[in-house]
């Protein structure tokens, strides 16, 4: 949230120094200048201060301050899906299975979500692809393919793995 503090006529002064360091704030100016007591006390208690001759500057960084302050949207776009056909082994936290594409495809070092039949299990991470015993970027619908992957709960034969690209949309 984004609260202006105080507004007003002439120089930055030490009084508008103290107020925005009471609220955490920042002090920017427009056409203005801090006076000499007014930066050194900014600098003493490590105030932000910024001051600006074009209007345009003062909005792209009041733009850009806001954009710090807001977590972006994450959109998650579906890129494939695989059935999990055989396991080949099984570590801690890392399967190395086989599977057949059925939509889409599949890149290396994606994303997935593991759904076994209407339930949704958790989310992993493809470490290596494999096609044809080579390593491959990617597979499609389709092509069969051998997987290491990431993840923390156990993988069965028949799970589902929805693989995805995560999306970040300022808001």
């Amino acid at each position: 949230m984004i609260n202006v503090a105080a507004q007003g006529l002439g120089n930055i002064i030490e009084a508008d120094v103290v107020k925005a360091d009471s609220m955490k704030a920042m002090l920017l100016g427009f056409r203005v200048q801090l006076t000499t007591a007014a930066k050194e006390l900014a600098v003493e208690k490590n105030l932000k201060t910024e001051t600006f001759s074009v209007i345009y500057d003062l909005v792209d960084l009041v733009k850009q301050e806001v954009d710090k302050l807001t977590s972006p949207l994450i959109i998650e776009e579906i890129t494939g899906k695989i059935k999990v056909v055989t396991i080949f082994r099984q570590e801690k936290n890392k399967f190395i299975v086989g599977g057949k594409v059925l939509s889409g495809k599949i890149e290396n070092k994606s994303k997935f979500k593991v759904w076994r039949g209407e339930e949704f299990l958790t989310v992993g991470l493809l470490k290596t692809l494999q096609a044809d015993k080579q390593n491959v970027n990617e597979v499609v619908e389709g092509q069969e393919c051998g997987l290491e992957l990431e993840v923390k709960e156990k993988i069965e034969t028949g799970d589902l793995l929805e693989f995805y690209h995560e999306i970040k949309k300022k808001k």
